[in-house]
């Protein structure tokens, strides 16, 4: 089925295919929307089933691209060159009438079709780099770009010479910037455990690890664990087992109300993630996907460790390992009193609540100068 485009847009938001890329761009919208409500706002992304039950939830168009990753080029050569080239032509459409004023490129393999485009028609380009380290969207199209805005300060040091970093932090959704300002005031012990959009399976086993061996260590908290797709049977059977209080989702769409009830966290270490753990000034225990391009998650949980805001634990090669670990650090944080409050202090020291309306202006001011 062919892409619907509409006539004209202003804003052009390129990429996703995670929660991780996608959030920062709708927190980025919906500051531009509350600045210039007069102005058609599009996405283009993946056709990842992730990213449309995202998007379903939005005010703003979503077209899908065919986009493949990178990692499917030896695999699939054929496909892999039809289907970005399908996707290509798809967004060149947007500028069939008039050009979006800018592009804006929230990172992935997703994100590309939209940037190149504009690369080659010279439109304005801004882009989100989450990460501690910046990803190969970002770098191969940062001395393209009028703006990088950084998630983290230090990924200037990563990015090519004469290219135009911003630090602004992590721009996160508006319900969870207003946490910021929010106090903590339930005495329930919560449990939020997070493994990001998609689930992580090393996360999950983990967990299920830890519940079956140690089961004493979460007996007295109310755990709520997003899953992803394909663990939710086997975590709710685990907590069952070992007598633990949990709610297993595969998905949460309030993550706002759940940061806002949690009083400890477990996770991977995404950089979108940090971002609002921060605004929330929930501690965290961070366990960095291992795989994850550049180790980006390890630098992500890094620069948390070592405020004080996070623990950190190595996911190891086998999830009783990974559990043990984890058993410890839990140990030794919730036998403090005073620990918990300490990193939720230095969690909040870490957030950027006005980072999309930052960038948002950001976008303005580029959109309008070139205007003029």
């Amino acid at each position: 089925m062919s892409a619907v485009v509409p006539d004209a847009i202003d804003v052009l938001f390129a990429g996703g295919g995670s929660g991780g890329h996608l959030f920062p761009g709708l927190a980025v919208a919906a500051a531009l929307a509350r600045l210039r409500p007069e102005w058609r706002l599009h996405f283009v992304g993946s056709d990842r089933t992730v990213e449309s039950r995202i998007m379903q939830a939005q005010p703003w168009p979503h077209t899908p691209l065919p986009v493949m990753s990178p990692a499917q080029i030896v695999k699939r050569p054929i496909s892999f060159v039809s289907s970005n080239w399908r996707a290509w032509q798809t967004v060149q459409q947007f500028w069939r009438t008039q050009p979006p004023k800018v592009v804006v490129g929230l990172g992935g393999f997703a994100s590309v079709p939209g940037l190149w485009v504009a690369s080659r028609k010279r439109t304005p380009i801004v882009l989100l780099e989450q990460n501690a380290i910046p990803g190969r969207a970002t770098r191969w199209f940062a001395k393209k770009a009028a703006a990088v805005c950084l998630g983290f300060e230090e990924a200037a040091v990563e990015l090519p010479a004469r290219t135009k970093p911003i630090a602004t932090g992590n721009p996160v959704r508006e319900d969870v910037a207003a946490l910021f300002s929010s106090t903590y005031a339930s005495d329930k012990k919560r449990l939020l455990v997070l493994g990001g959009s998609q689930g992580a399976s090393g996360l999950n086993q983990a967990m299920a690890t830890w519940v079956k061996a140690r089961p004493d260590d979460l007996r007295d908290w109310q755990v709520v664990h997003q899953a992803g797709p394909h663990a939710v049977a086997e975590l709710v059977q685990a907590y069952h087992d070992a007598g633990v209080s949990a709610r297993v989702d595969e998905f949460i769409g309030d993550m706002a109300a759940e940061y806002r009830v949690a009083s400890m966290v477990i996770s991977r270490a995404g950089a979108t993630t940090l971002s609002e753990l921060a605004c929330a000034g929930r501690p965290a225990i961070l366990i960095p996907f291992p795989h994850a391009a550049d180790d980006h998650q390890r630098r992500n949980a890094q620069w948390f460790v070592q405020s004080g805001a996070a623990a950190c634990v190595e996911q190891q090669t086998s999830p009783d390992a990974t559990a043990a670990m984890l058993s410890q650090q839990w140990a030794a944080i919730v036998t403090q009193q005073d620990r918990l409050a300490t990193m939720s202090q230095a969690m909040r020291q870490r957030a950027h609540p006005d980072a999309a309306e930052q960038v948002a202006r950001i976008i303005v001011d580029l959109a309008t100068s070139d205007a003029t």
